[in-house]
């Protein structure tokens, strides 16, 4: 099992700051879990692509370079 959990994410060594914060890709069910961080300065937040993740209690703080704070392909998750 994967677990994130307060941890925090963040860049000032890049202008662009990072362009994920968290990736994966299929992940199965109960095996993922997201909680509780802080995630700034990316250009998104958390890229799930294949995955069930359990995510809850994150923080989100994009910058002026920043697409989208979750992006999500083919998920069957608890958000």
């Amino acid at each position: 099992m994967i677990l994130f959990n307060n941890n925090t994410i963040h860049t000032d060594s890049h202008a662009q700051g990072l362009s994920n914060g968290i990736y994966a890709e299929y992940c199965p069910a109960g095996n993922f879990n997201v909680i509780g961080n802080t995630i700034s300065n990316t250009g998104t937040g958390m890229t799930l692509i294949g995955c069930s993740p359990f995510v809850t209690q994150n923080i989100l703080e994009g910058n002026e370079y920043a697409e989208s704070g979750i992006f999500v392909d083919n998920v069957n998750g608890k958000f």
